[in-house]
């Protein structure tokens, strides 16, 4: 059947990185200006979650958990809800101020404050707010002590809201504004917790690419605070906060996480169909890498109708993930990774249970449509390993296509296309295995061990990003290991094939 076909693995494998370092190009040139955002969803969809890590001399004392939650109206405009959870305990410093936030922060799809629905607790004072937009006016109450009180305020329509440590609110500033290398921001603010309008002005220093983290770099624009305190902004072209200095408070914030767990509620047509047209060359960078995959297993079997039905079947058979993996991780993240981490626990273990969710039910979902194609087409082994081979190499395109639906902003020229085209690799060999052990029985020992296996791979590369959140390796070392993870799954997939086919 010729799984091998004429050239070599060595040679197959170059070939393919080969394929990927061409779509990948030069490196993109450092941008010295940037152009806001027109919306929220532009660069943070429904579902995405973002943490911040809080360090105080060295020592972490909390965290942001900010999570985009769907949409619902403040006095008939339309908001945008944002989940907050914050906790910082500065005791773990040598102070006494713990400090806990959780609720809502509501805005409009441009950025601007619409209102809040928040839980605030400074040691041991609790106290409840509410404040929605009406017009130019806020109105709400604070709850403290049991006691309610009405409260109003005027607060421009087009104006923003921040505090000092609910981070994804600057951000959220930041990114909605057009900014270049030498400009001046000065704009006034609304304060929920503290009920106060604030002045911020604060100066674009430099473009640079800065050490975040130990051995971690980012490209970012370096923006100094000098209102309401002396603060330095470290913010990336694809909008994002990844670090944070406040000298006088010897403090320190870190982007850890950036995640889309859900879709959430649908985008509006116009915009849907011009995000999907805007992807259209990654899309197809996708689709090449995917065929190119095949190139190892599948030799001269797209002569054969059997074949390009397995690859449609590949492909439709991912769509269940996204009502099971997705909405299941979220919970996870929600109810185990999010409370466990805000407790001290360590991310390591908890992050354990999302990768998983997502490596059962790929392997599971590959098996079910491989497992009815053989036994609908009663195939022998070799074309079982084939018929894997193409529904693991669809799977894995229509995921890379999905999740750049999802994605802020997705470049051709980028990392990710090197991350998604082993992915791809991945999907096809797994499926490749999956096939040739389903040829020994659905109860077999081969089969639960391979099958075991793939899941075991498939729950590593998507675990591999909690070392780059707890600094332990940097984007780039994740995105060399990546590869040398899946080569290494082909070599040896091609080397069992050739010994027993």
């Amino acid at each position: 059947m010729g799984p091998i076909g004429n050239f070599t693995a060595t040679m197959r494998v170059t070939l393919f990185l080969i394929a990927i370092l061409v779509c990948l190009g030069g490196p993109l040139q450092a941008q010295r200006a940037v152009q806001g955002e027109k919306t929220l969803q532009s660069f943070r969809p429904d579902g995405e979650l973002r943490m911040w890590t809080f360090v105080v001399k060295d020592s972490t004392i909390g965290r942001l958990f900010s999570t985009v939650k769907g949409r619902t109206s403040i006095n008939g405009v339309e908001a945008y809800i944002i989940e907050q959870r914050l906790g910082l305990d500065y005791t773990r410093s040598g102070s006494d101020v713990t400090i806990d936030v959780e609720g809502r922060q509501f805005v409009a799809a441009d950025g601007t404050y619409l209102g809040s629905d928040l839980r605030i607790k400074t040691g041991d004072q609790t106290s409840r707010l509410e404040l929605k937009r009406d017009g130019d006016t806020l109105r709400g109450y604070v709850e403290q002590g049991g006691r309610e009180t009405d409260r109003q305020y005027h607060f421009s329509a087009d104006g923003f809201a921040a505090d000092i440590h609910l981070l994804d609110m600057h951000e959220l500033f930041l990114a909605m504004r057009d900014f270049k290398v030498g400009d001046t921001i000065g704009d006034t603010m609304f304060v929920p917790q503290i009920m106060q309008k604030q002045y911020v002005e604060a100066t674009v220093n430099m473009f640079v690419n800065k050490q975040v983290y130990k051995g971690t770099f980012d490209s970012t624009f370096v923006i100094v605070y000098s209102q309401p305190q002396h603060q330095a902004f470290y913010f990336t072209p694809d909008k994002r906060l990844v670090k944070v200095e406040i000298p006088g408070q010897q403090l320190k914030a870190y982007l850890d996480i950036v995640r889309v767990f859900d879709v959430g509620a649908p985008e509006e047509t116009g915009h849907a169909l011009g995000g999907f047209v805007a992807r259209l060359p990654v899309f197809t960078a996708y689709l090449i890498l995917g065929l190119f995959s095949l190139v190892f297993f599948a030799g001269r079997a797209y002569r054969r109708p059997v074949t390009w039905l397995a690859f449609l079947a590949g492909g439709v058979v991912y769509l269940p993930v996204i009502v099971t993996q997705m909405p299941l991780q979220m919970y996870l993240v929600e109810h185990l990774l999010i409370p466990g981490i805000a407790a001290g626990d360590s991310p390591y273990f908890w992050g354990i249970f999302p990768a998983l969710t997502a490596g059962v039910i790929h392997q599971i979902l590959k098996v079910a449509v491989i497992l009815l194609f053989g036994i609908m087409a009663k195939l022998r082994t070799d074309r079982l390993v084939i018929i894997g081979a193409v529904c693991g190499g669809a799977f894995g395109i229509v995921e890379g296509c999905h999740l750049a639906m999802l994605a802020m902003n997705v470049e051709l020229f980028s990392w990710h296309l090197l991350e998604r085209g082993f992915m791809i690799l991945f999907h096809t060999t797994s499926g490749a295995l999956i096939g040739y052990a389903l040829a020994s029985g659905f109860a077999s020992r081969r089969f639960v061990l391979i099958l075991s296996a793939m899941i075991v791979f498939d729950a590593f590369l998507r675990y591999l990003p909690v070392f780059v959140h707890q600094n332990v390796i940097n984007v780039q070392m994740m995105y060399f290991v990546i590869p040398i993870v899946v080569v290494a799954l082909t070599f040896f997939a091609l080397w069992r094939f050739r010994r027993a086919l």
